[in-house]
């Protein structure tokens, strides 16, 4: 009986080894802002993030902080994908959904992290 997902068996497993600090980020509020020690600890820091002007806030505070991110017309999901945490401490590689989601490590964190790539 399988108790969780299974990873296809005609896809070759991503390898999940990640030597950058990374912080990559997607959000649907427009509130949201990432914590000053995980923004000082990561090397490669991106956030995907809805246009509109809701946003232009967010889009303020990133450019302050010379964070690129990307804008969709249609974005309506949150996550983060890194080796940073929020205290700017190293993690291995974690793929974090919205509230209330589990976070996965290993070969899921690293397709997620292909994926956003």
């Amino acid at each position: 009986m399988v108790t969780g997902p299974v990873w296809p068996g005609d896809l070759e497993a991503p390898d999940a080894t990640e030597p950058r600090a990374l912080l990559w980020s997607a959000t649907a509020d427009p509130a949201w802002r990432p914590a000053d020690a995980a923004l000082a600890a990561a090397d490669d820091v991106r956030v995907i993030l809805p246009e509109g002007a809701a946003y232009g806030a967010l889009r303020a505070w990133l450019e302050e902080r010379g964070v690129p991110y990307r804008v969709s017309g249609y974005w309506e999901e949150a996550g983060q994908v890194g080796t940073v945490g929020d205290t700017g401490d190293r993690t291995e590689l974690v793929a974090a959904g919205p509230d209330g989601a589990a976070p996965a490590t290993g070969r899921w964190a690293a397709a997620a992290r292909d994926a956003f790539a």
